[in-house]
């Protein structure tokens, strides 16, 4: 998402839908939250999930063992309180802005999807612009994606600070392998259906694959054998400087490091986040 040469290829691919994306905004990374605690996909056999109201979704949540339950985002709470469903899935600022929390006391961080939000304007008036303005536009829309990651990032620490101290809401970390082998097939079978994704689909196992490569490196490097010496000097081992590189998700996942990619469409431009309420 940082690579801003890659991503105006996808903000240019809604030009014929008479409308273009400026930038995106961290909308946070989802996973399951639900009355019992979720460690595995075998954990989520037979429970009743809500998810988002597309085919990915559901066909994920199945491949979980779990029975997809699209609704309403308005009517999760009273679905879970009633025990109409077990859980929902979604960032963390659902579990205090919608008060998940109060009737889910278990986040399993799955990490299953990434589904930002987008800036978006009026193909035909940004084409009226003259380049200067345009350019305006452009800086304008970057700097606000920097500011809103910083307080998105805060946001996430405070509503975790909330869920945990005053609605006693347990956060769990999950192996994401299990996971991602229940979803394989469901990437395979939306590549074979929509092949114009295959491309975008590359590029984010690729990056994944290097920032794996790296996160693996910097562990290796922390490992400093202690070397036995005749004198009695403690060795100080360096300490390597931490990597700057952060888990590229599922677009639209997205992600992967999602598991299941969501695409984007023109007719499909809205997304699922909590400050929206859907």
């Amino acid at each position: 998402m940082n690579n801003v040469d890659y991503m105006q290829t996808i903000y240019e691919s809604t030009d014929e839908a008479g409308f273009r994306v400026l930038t995106w905004y961290n909308a946070g990374t989802r996973s399951f939250y639900a009355k019992k605690p979720i460690y595995t996909p075998a954990d989520m056999k037979g429970m009743k999930m809500r998810v988002q109201q597309s085919p990915a979704s559901v066909s994920m949540a199945q491949a979980f063992g779990a029975a997809a339950s699209p609704m309403s985002f308005g009517e999760v709470y009273t679905a879970i309180q009633q025990g109409v469903i077990d859980g929902a899935e979604n960032n963390e600022l659902a579990l205090t802005n919608n008060k998940h929390g109060e009737v889910a006391k278990y986040y399993s961080y799955t990490n299953h999807q990434m589904v930002p939000d987008m800036l978006i304007g009026n193909l035909k008036f940004l084409q009226q612009l003259p380049e200067e303005e345009y350019k305006i536009f452009e800086e304008a829309a970057l700097l606000s994606t920097q500011v809103e990651m910083e307080e998105w990032d805060k946001q996430v620490e405070e509503a975790k600070q909330i869920a945990q101290e005053q609605m006693g809401v347990q956060f769990i970390d999950v192996d994401l392998q299990p996971f991602q082998d229940a979803v394989a097939s469901v990437q395979q079978e939306m590549l074979a259906e929509n092949t114009s994704i295959q491309e975008l689909y590359n590029y984010i196992q690729g990056v994944n694959q290097q920032v794996q490569q790296e996160q693996q490196n910097s562990t290796n490097a922390q490992t400093v054998p202690e070397t036995p010496a005749a004198s009695d000097a403690q060795i100080v081992p360096e300490t390597p400087a931490a990597s700057d590189a952060q888990i590229v998700p599922e677009t639209p996942a997205a992600s992967d490091a999602q598991i299941v990619p969501e695409t984007p469409a023109a007719s499909d431009a809205q997304v699922d986040s909590v400050q929206e309420g859907n």
